[in-house]
């Protein structure tokens, strides 16, 4: 059984679980802005999004919600490199894990303005925005270097870079991500 009852501090106004593929998806919302909720995780039958953020695009229509926007472009995508593409176009703070043509992507925007953390618990790798303080667990900030996805038959987990890395600080990161991902 997976506690997510405290994340329902985070977002009091609705909650709801979806399994896709053996990922258990928990989403919580506080409703701020729009004229109606956008209930996440939003679901079809290849694609779940979970979507914290802003979206600063002149696209979206003055009524519709960031996360249906995105949504939308994710399952206009017809392949993994359409789906790429679209962290090329957006504008904002974000962080983002999606399940896509049966692989899991996590992403941050660049300037890692929205939390992600990566962790394991139980043998189990999870993502969340917060932790509880009295969770004894490995975890780290995901890096904000690009898009990650993994592979959820091989378990490999690959990068796509938003620029070249090259600096001790990012080789670092990426070494700390190894080995929470490996543990």
């Amino acid at each position: 059984k997976i506690d997510c009852d405290f994340l329902k501090n985070r977002g009091p106004n609705f909650s709801k679980n979806v399994i896709k593929n053996s990922i258990f998806f928990n989403a919580t919302t506080l409703w701020q802005q729009g004229s109606e909720m956008s209930n996440q995780p939003l679901t079809t039958n290849d694609t779940v999004l979970l979507f914290n953020g802003d979206l600063f695009m002149d696209e979206i229509e003055e009524n519709q919600s960031d996360t249906d926007f995105l949504f939308r472009l994710i399952n206009n995508a017809n392949d993994e490199s359409e789906f790429l593409d679209i962290f090329k176009l957006i504008k904002g703070p974000f962080s983002i894990i999606c399940y896509f043509m049966s692989k899991l992507y996590i992403a941050r925007d660049s300037l890692g303005r929205n939390s992600l953390i990566i962790g394991k618990k139980n043998g189990m790798l999870f993502f969340t925005s917060v932790l509880q303080a009295r969770d004894s667990i490995e975890a780290i900030e995901l890096p904000p270097l690009g898009v990650y996805s993994i592979d959820l038959i091989t378990r490999e987990m690959e990068l796509f870079p938003f620029e070249a890395i090259t600096h001790d600080h990012t080789i670092q990161q990426l070494q700390s991500l190894h080995k929470i991902q490996t543990v």
